[in-house]
C-alpha cells in the first residue's frame, strides 16, 4: 500500500542480494552492517533516527516496542532535548 517504502524495501532487498552473489554470507553481513551504519547516522529533525534504541533511561523505554499507557508517560524522553520535560495533555 505504500510506494514509496516498498520501493525502498525493494531496493535495499536486490543490493543485499547482489552482494550475497558477490561475496556469499560475508556479501550479506557486510550489505547489513553498512545499512545499519546509514540508518545509524540519519537525522530527522535533529534527532538520530534510532535515538529510541540507544537510550541509556529505563523510562524512556516505556514507549519503544508497546505504546503504554497515557497516564503512564507524564515526561518526554531525554533525546528529545525540549525545553518542556512535561508533556502535554
Amino acid at each position: 500500500p505504500n510506494y514509496e517504502m516498498t520501493s525502498a524495501f525493494r531496493l535495499v532487498r536486490f543490493l543485499l542480494i547482489i552482494a550475497a552473489a558477490i561475496a556469499g554470507l560475508y556479501g550479506i553481513m557486510i550489505g547489513l552492517v553498512i545499512t545499519l551504519v546509514h540508518l545509524i547516522k540519519l537525522k530527522s529533525f535533529g534527532v538520530s533516527y534510532l535515538a529510541p534504541m540507544v537510550n541509556e533511561n529505563a523510562n524512556d523505554f516505556k514507549d519503544m516496542y508497546f505504546r503504554a499507557p497515557i497516564r503512564f508517560l507524564k515526561k518526554r524522553p531525554k533525546y528529545m532535548n525540549t525545553g518542556d520535560k512535561i508533556r502535554q495533555r
